[in-house]
């Protein structure tokens, strides 16, 4: 069976080769540069090796140097197999050190076998024995070996640079999203908090919650509910949070009282929820408060505006019939008798009642204005 040497100091593009090479029938030696491969193949000769250039300790174009140096070695074919070394120079002085093939990655599985079997097929063939390389031809393969580190040094610090550049970019880009965000989260007039998971230590407070609670961001960052509140109140609070935090949803508190220092008690309403780290676990808790303390107040005062106008309403039918029900008596009374004053009388007693019948029609009207106050503010 055909051994393949391979070297790569990425142990996936290892697995990949070993891969291809293993489903067309070679078998395999791996090694994860280029003075382990020379290592292995000092104690088992090979019959083929497809390197990477780019490796730590020692580079695939050492590597080829040592290996057509090595009488052992130097009739064994040599493939470069590379993703980082694409420039035409590279692949020429790739040649010069005396490599079959340079062939650039990702190639086909049965394309990079086709070019395993040529180099394969061609070394079966009788080959001259290789001149001995003189001190002018080193040296120049040196310099074009330094030119190639140079390119590959000046192309990286290229990319480094562009690289730098891409992040400070992104840095930037990033304040300036914090900074759009945090001048949003300053001027929502909701109180706006938030905590530390472990210890429900205030890490964030808007200006709207300075202004409610009557505390400047300096006197709450890094303090509890307990160091701000009267106790009762911060329990009711801490636990609360802690709900929040084991149940990990959104808690929708429709209303909660809390002390102020300069507005006194202030009824809010409350939601939080807990922000998740990448496993799913609880990293800080965020709220949003409402005050709606003078919205409670107007609604109180619209239930017993309504309760009043009830009220009214019900003592103007009593009212209605109190004065109807005699004056229907009085009318019966004065129509059985004659003369001038139970005349006066009577008319007196129809003005009465159509006073009276006004009152009904008010009443009606106050009736359509409750039903009215009922739908549009209960």
């Amino acid at each position: 069976m055909t051994v393949v040497l391979i070297a790569d100091d990425n142990p996936q593009n290892l697995y990949l080769l070993e891969s291809i090479l293993t489903g067309y029938g070679f078998a395999t030696i791996s090694a994860l540069n280029g003075a382990e491969a020379l290592e292995k193949a000092a104690k088992s000769p090979p019959d083929l090796i497809i390197t990477d250039i780019l490796m730590p300790v020692m580079d695939g174009f050492e590597l080829c140097r040592r290996w057509k140096a090595d009488p052992e070695l130097n009739q064994i074919p040599f493939i470069f197999y590379t993703a980082t070394y694409t420039d035409p120079r590279d692949e020429r002085f790739a040649l010069s050190l005396g490599a079959e093939r340079y062939v650039t990655k990702p190639q086909k599985p049965d394309i990079l076998i086709g070019i395993a079997r040529e180099v394969l097929e061609e070394a079966g063939r009788e080959r001259a024995p290789q001149a001995r390389t003189t001190f002018e031809e080193e040296m120049e393969s040196l310099r074009e070996y330094n030119d190639v580190l140079f390119r590959k040094l000046q192309k990286k610090v290229n990319q480094l640079e562009e690289e730098i550049r891409r992040c400070n970019q992104i840095e930037e880009n990033l304040r300036e999203s914090e900074k759009f965000l945090n001048n949003i989260v300053e001027h929502i007039p909701n109180m706006i908090f938030v905590k530390d998971a472990l210890d429900l230590r205030f890490v964030k407070f808007n200006k709207s919650g300075e202004e409610l609670i009557g505390l400047a961001q300096g006197e709450c960052i890094g303090k509890s509910d307990s160091d701000l509140f009267p106790k009762t109140q911060a329990e009711h609070f801490i636990e609360s949070d802690r709900e929040v935090l084991r149940s990990k949803i959104l808690k929708d508190i429709p209303e909660e009282t809390i002390q102020t220092r300069n507005k006194g008690d202030r009824i809010l309403h409350t939601k939080k929820l807990p922000i998740l780290d990448e496993y799913g676990n609880p990293k800080y808790l965020l709220g949003i408060s409402e005050d709606i303390t003078e919205r409670k107040e107007l609604e109180d005062f619209r239930r017993s505006t309504l309760l009043q106008v009830e009220e009214q309403i019900h003592n103007l039918a009593i009212l209605n019939d109190s004065i109807r029900n005699p004056l229907a008596v009085i009318i019966a009374l004065t129509s059985m008798n004659e003369g001038k004053v139970f005349d006066q009388i009577t008319d007196q007693a129809y003005e009465i009642n159509e006073i009276v019948s006004q009152l009904d029609r008010g009443w009606l009207e106050s009736m359509k204005i409750r039903d009215f106050i009922r739908k549009h503010y209960s």
